[in-house]
């Protein structure tokens, strides 16, 4: 009986060890199972790993998510997922004992994850990083430049980061804080959305924010990346990561994936983020027009429920791409989420005000018609719903210089641009031609090269380009201190007199006077639905465009971020343009004015048979 009882036993150790390794490699020849965690890019990854791998007619399951990193690693190592697309940086997490940083590295960690029967199967083709973000003006203000600038904050620094971010432990925000000595005032805000994180921060509710380096909201010009003199973040190299028997299994999936490789960089990646988190396209429809263009697919994927994109017209000719990405995030929450998509075009007036598009993101200036009448006639068939930012004229000479700001050879940017009409207005006021229109990177060469004397950009405050421009000692900013009369405003009514604080630029020790505008979300005007303003041979065309709701010009100018208010100067869909010759009439008012006609050539009438009666007519009566 003892024999018995000890074989029995044997048997049920050798099955419980037994049993584990069956059914893992049982799974193994099932569906494949992609594990991912919660933000866009790892959908949108799944998403083409999934698309290829069933095209390769291999067995895909549903895509699973995982509550953080953490998670998906423990379900990779026990079989509940087999595949995971993880980052370099990420990877040295779960190994024991320090990793130096010149050893993160896919081929390092291709080495070091073997034992654990873990296979790094490839490298996706680029890296997305750990970013500090904050806003431009603030960082203009206060000078923050590196991440250990945030050490100057009086009160501490407030934080909103990604869920898991916290926790990490080499690479997350308390070794952070200690390698660059920040101090945090109050709790940290852990929010998934990086658009929410970023409202969090135009509200001026943290200081900071955690973002991924192919976030497609870092485009946004009003905030700025700090930098990390310190190095702090190692490289995050996307890669597939799948369980060794899964690989051995399948030995095709390093082929099918690999075309990935040569098609996906940061930028790309930047920009199907940028659809998904701005635009608000769905990953599945993002990814079916990439994997068509690229030619990984024959044809495009047919996506359910697939809605055409409402249309944000702006200027072919103007550099306002990032304040079309704040555009879009607006016109996004303000539409519940609508997809909605930037259109380059000629005129976006005409865009808008014919049902072309459904909104413009403009100028100050494209309000008016510029020519020689003076003030310029405005154009009341589009209005300012929402304010997104301000432009400042920037005047650049060499530091050397000390002629007038507008002496000498004067360059503009191109022609049909917003900073041509601007900066053409300002040089016309004070009787002055442009030496040349070219674009702006040009321009400023050419003053460099003493090629001109002065060159004019129309740009946000902190703008990359003219950053760039002024980091040397050779160039330098110049007040327009005395331009800003009456009679000069009268030229352009849509500019403001400005300050660029000290400090916004390098070399800037004192504040410089300047003007500038602003930047708003334009839509079709209330009362000018159905006809042109045809007191106005420029925009005598009908206009169709479709006019908001109150309700949702509130909500689009409470969706801006941005409380300022449109300047008085433009069209707004709550106060009504008053224009005698495009007012229409309701049929009481025209039966109203009708008899009001009536009355008064009765009355004419009666006056007229007085005047005409012959003398003595009166004393015979």
């Amino acid at each position: 009986m003892a024999d018995r009882i000890r074989a029995a036993a044997a048997w049920l150790v050798l099955a419980a060890v037994a049993l584990p390794g069956l059914a893992s490699c049982g799974r193994s020849h099932g569906k494949l199972r992609i594990g991912i965690k919660p933000f866009v890019e790892q959908k949108l990854l799944a998403e083409m790993v999934t698309h290829l791998l069933r095209q390769a007619d291999l067995p895909v399951g549903p895509v699973i998510q995982c509550d953080d990193t953490y998670i998906c690693h423990k379900r990779l190592r026990d079989g509940a997922v087999d595949m995971l697309i993880e980052y370099t940086g990420t990877g040295m997490l779960f190994l024991p004992g320090r990793v130096a940083r010149d050893r993160v590295n896919f081929r390092h960690l291709q080495q070091q994850y073997a034992p654990l029967g873990i296979r790094w199967l490839l490298p996706l083709g680029f890296s997305n990083s750990y970013q500090l973000v904050v806003r431009t003006d603030r960082a203009a203000s206060m000078d923050l430049v590196s991440i250990g600038d945030l050490a100057r904050l009086p009160q501490g620094m407030r934080i909103a980061t990604p869920v898991e971010y916290p926790r990490r432990s080499l690479d997350g925000l308390y070794p952070l804080m200690r390698r660059y000595g920040l101090q945090l005032a109050g709790e940290v805000q852990v929010v998934t959305d990086p658009v929410k994180r970023l409202k969090l921060l135009l509200q001026d509710k943290v200081d900071a924010i955690v973002l991924y380096s192919t976030d497609g909201i870092t485009r946004d010009t009003r905030i700025t990346v700090l930098r990390d003199p310190l190095e702090f973040f190692p490289p995050y190299e996307a890669a597939v990561v799948v369980r060794e028997e899964v690989a051995e299994a399948f030995p095709d999936l390093r082929r099918i994936l690999a075309p990935l490789h040569t098609r996906l960089s940061s930028n790309v990646m930047q920009t199907l983020n940028y659809q998904v988190q701005v635009q608000g396209r769905r990953p599945v429809e993002a990814v079916a027009d990439f994997l068509y263009e690229q030619g990984l697919v024959t044809e495009r994927k047919d996506v359910r429920g697939r809605v055409p994109p409402l249309q944000v017209a702006m200027h072919d000719k103007d550099n306002l791409a990032s304040f079309g990405t704040a555009g879009l995030m607006a016109v996004r929450q303000a539409f519940h989420k609508r997809t909605v998509q930037l259109k380059s075009v000629a005129n976006p007036v005409d865009e808008i005000a014919r049902a072309r598009s459904r909104l413009a993101v403009l100028g100050a200036e494209r309000f008016f018609h510029h020519g020689d009448e003076i003030p310029p006639a405005r154009d009341d068939r589009v209005v300012a719903v929402a304010v997104l930012g301000t432009r400042v004229l920037h005047v650049i000479r060499r530091a050397v210089d000390d002629g007038a700001p507008l002496d000498g050879r004067v360059g503009i940017p191109l022609e049909g641009s917003g900073g041509n009409l601007v900066a053409g207005a300002v040089l016309d006021a004070v009787g002055k031609q442009p030496h040349i229109e070219q674009p702006v990177f040009y321009l400023v060469d050419a003053v460099s090269n003493n090629e001109l004397d002065c060159a004019l950009a129309l740009a946000p405050l902190g703008d990359t380009e003219i950053t760039r421009a002024l980091e040397g000692s050779k160039l330098a900013l110049r007040p327009l201190a005395t331009w800003a009369t009456a009679e000069h405003l009268t030229r352009a009514p849509y500019l403001r007199p400005v300050r660029i604080p000290a400090g916004t630029y390098a070399g800037q020790d004192a504040p410089i006077e300047s003007l500038g505008n602003q930047v708003v979300i334009a839509a079709p005007s209330p009362s000018l639905t159905r006809m042109g303003n045809m007191g106005n041979p420029g925009v005598a065309l009908p206009s169709t465009g479709h006019p908001l709701t109150p309700e949702q010009a509130t909500a689009l100018a409470q969706a801006s971020g941005i409380p300022e208010s449109v300047d008085p100067i433009l069209p707004t869909p709550w106060i009504e343009p008053r224009s005698e010759e495009v007012q229409t009439l309701s049929p009481v008012s025209a039966f109203g004015r009708i008899l009001n006609v009536l009355l008064f050539i009765f009355i004419a009438f009666w006056v007229w048979l007085i005047i005409r009666r012959e003398p003595g007519e009166e004393e015979a009566s």
